[in-house]
Parts: structure tokens; sequence; C-alpha cells
């Protein structure tokens, strides 16, 4: 998953037309490559947990965040990461 992210990071998005669906639903004009950016570092910050890098995966889901602050798969890894259970290792992240 990590190595997918890192390469589909750099890839140029766009939008195959003959696809029968979209991820998204498109009301409105949007910018693909920001958009594959966050999915990408969201894609990180899933594998950086998995792997026990708790450190790492704030950092990136912050950065999901600051790019799109309505992303509620991220919202909520940090609202799990931020338990009482959880905070030995987030928080050397958040000081």
């Amino acid at each position: 998953m990590r190595n997918f992210a890192t390469k589909q990071m750099d890839a140029e998005a766009h939008i195959d037309y003959f696809a029968t669906s979209l991820p998204n639903l498109l009301l409105f004009e949007d910018d693909l490559q920001k958009r594959n950016r966050v999915d990408c570092l969201f894609l990180l910050a899933l594998s950086e947990l998995g792997m026990g890098n708790s450190a790492r995966a704030v950092k990136l889901l912050n950065e999901v965040l600051s790019l799109d602050c309505n992303h509620m798969a991220a919202q909520q890894e940090l609202q799990f990461l931020n338990q009482p259970c959880n905070l030995v290792s987030v928080r050397a992240v958040t000081k």
C-alpha cells in the first residue's frame, strides 16, 4: 500500500471518462491533483499505522486535514489515535 501511494502521488491525475462510475460525485469542478495528493497521503498514513509508526501517521493525517479539513476518515483516525489508551505514541508528535 505504501509503495502504491508513493508512486501514485507523482502520477498525473485524470478522469477516465469510460468508467461506469466515479468514486466521488462530481457536481462541481475539482482539483484532481489535490484530490490525488490527499488520497495518497491518507493511504500513506494508514500504511504507517499498520507498521506501528503512529507519530509519522499523525503527521500525515494532519497534512491530509490541512489540504481537506472535511476528510472524515482522517478526522476519525486522529480521533482514535487521541483516545487515552493511544496517547503514549501521539504525545511525542503534538509537543
